[in-house]
Parts: C-alpha cells; structure tokens; sequence
C-alpha cells in the first residue's frame, strides 16, 4: 500500500471515530421517547404514540436524571399460539435514587438524589413474567445518544473501524 493511500485511509479512520455514536455522560442524555397508548392530560404524549414512531426530533427527548435509554418490547399471543411483537415503549432508563440523608451542619434531613449508574446491564434481557398472555417483555438499556431507535448501528460501527484498521496495517 502506497503512502497516499494509507494516509487516506488514516483520515478516513479519524473521521470515522469522531463521528461515532457519544456515550451519556453523567449529566444526561438524549434518548428517543414513545408510548403505546396516549397519556391521560399530555397532549403532547399523545402524538407520541410508537405506532407512529419515526427517527426524528419530535421523539427526542433529553433526560437530566439518566446516563441509559430504555426500550421495552412487550408479545402478545395470537388465538393460534403463534407469538409476535406488537407493542415497543422507548424512553430514558429510569436511574434517579431519592433518599433522606442527615445534615450533620443543619441538623435536619434532606432529601438528595442521585443517578445509578449500574442500575441495569448495558444489554437487553427478559422482564420477570407476571402471567401476561404473550410471556415477558424484553427490556434493552443502552448508553449511546438514541440508542433506543428501531435498529443497532453500533455494531455495523465497530465492523467498519475494524477493517479500516486492517487496511491500514496491511
């Protein structure tokens, strides 16, 4: 490989990992957000529904009191036996902790929060069944800016840095 071609391949390998998707920081992070059904008193909500879910700003949502985007994929059982997925909630992973804790200087309790960060694996997994028809949801946490979408590109990601870091070696 000829030096022009590598330092190509370098630019295009920096490019790539500055563009990649960021990871929530301890202040927050952006999170996609919809609901199944409307929320009573939020006209908002109520063009929130999933079944309209797009990858746009009208779903975005920033959540302060978060570092984890939360989404929630819940079956239902055709007359059949046949199972499928009809119902995806998206939303920011609820982390916030309130507690009483005493000030020793004030001498009296005062209610502090604070975000966990290990609230939840970084994966998706199997809710606990509660006797719902179509079994338990599947609940998915992630860390990345709206990483909640409809689809995964953070593998697709990491594939393409890999073989450009190859290319680059050969």
């Amino acid at each position: 490989m000829k030096f022009y071609e590598r330092r190509q391949l370098w630019i295009i390998l920096i490019i790539a990992l500055s563009s990649s998707p960021s990871e929530g920081s301890e202040e927050g992070i952006s999170c996609y957000k919809c609901t199944v059904a409307p929320l009573r008193g939020s006209p908002e909500a109520s063009s929130q529904i999933c079944s309209q879910f797009k990858e746009n700003r009208h779903f975005q949502v920033y959540c302060p009191k978060s570092t984890m985007c939360m989404k929630r994929t819940i079956y239902h059982r055709l007359v059949n036996g046949s199972i499928i997925n009809t119902s995806v909630e998206r939303d920011c992973a609820s982390q916030l902790d309130i507690f009483q804790a005493y000030d020793y200087n004030d001498r009296q309790w005062k209610q502090q929060e604070e975000i966990v960060q290990t609230a939840y694996p970084e994966d998706c997994f199997m809710g606990e069944d509660r006797g719902s028809p179509g079994g338990p949801p599947e609940y998915c946490f992630c860390r990345y800016n709206l990483c909640n979408n409809s689809k995964s590109y953070r593998g697709t990601f990491t594939l393409v840095v890999i073989f450009l870091f190859l290319m680059i070696l050969h």
